[in-house]
This record gives C-alpha cells, sequence and structure tokens, in this order.
C-alpha cells in the first residue's frame, strides 16, 4: 500500500491539472486525506498557482464541500452528478 500511496502523490506533485470526479473524502479514510492535503498542497506551492481551477471538484453532495475546504488548498467546486456534468465547465 505505501507504494501506491506514493505513487500517488507523485502524480498529484506533477499534474498540471487535477480533476476529482464523485471523491467523497470520506472521514474513515484519512491516509486519502492526508495525501491530498500534502500532494495536492505542494503541487500549488511548486507552481505557484494562483488560478481557482488548478483543481476542480465535480461532486453532486454539497456536504463533500466542506470535507475538501477543511483540506486547506484552492479548488472550484462544481455541483454536479457525473451524468449531467458539463464538461465545458472544466475549463472556464
Amino acid at each position: 500500500m505505501r507504494k501506491i500511496w506514493r505513487n500517488i502523490s507523485d502524480v498529484l506533485m506533477k499534474a498540471e491539472r487535477i480533476y476529482i470526479f464523485g471523491y467523497s473524502l470520506p472521514e474513515a479514510d484519512p491516509q486519502a486525506q492526508i495525501i491530498l492535503r500534502s500532494a495536492i498542497a505542494r503541487n500549488l506551492k511548486q507552481k505557484n498557482a494562483t488560478v481557482d481551477d488548478a483543481v476542480v471538484i465535480a461532486n453532486p453532495d454539497r456536504k463533500v464541500k466542506s470535507r475538501f475546504d477543511e483540506l486547506g488548498f484552492k479548488y472550484r467546486f462544481i455541483l454536479s452528478k457525473f451524468e449531467t456534468l458539463d464538461f465545458t465547465e472544466l475549463v472556464q
């Protein structure tokens, strides 16, 4: 599992843009929270990202937004089900 988490972290740190679709960021998964918080924060810091859409999260549940808010990085939240998501919204 360590190798998998390390690979996820490496990919997140190197990504030009990060899109997260439908992931609820459950409280019962602290490892995912730690990886997302640290890897995305490092990614944004390395790129000196000031745009709100370097990270885009699409989810139909408003409660998910508050969980991502707790991670402390800037992102754009799209309240939408995957089937109804207008993908042109992602690149605005």
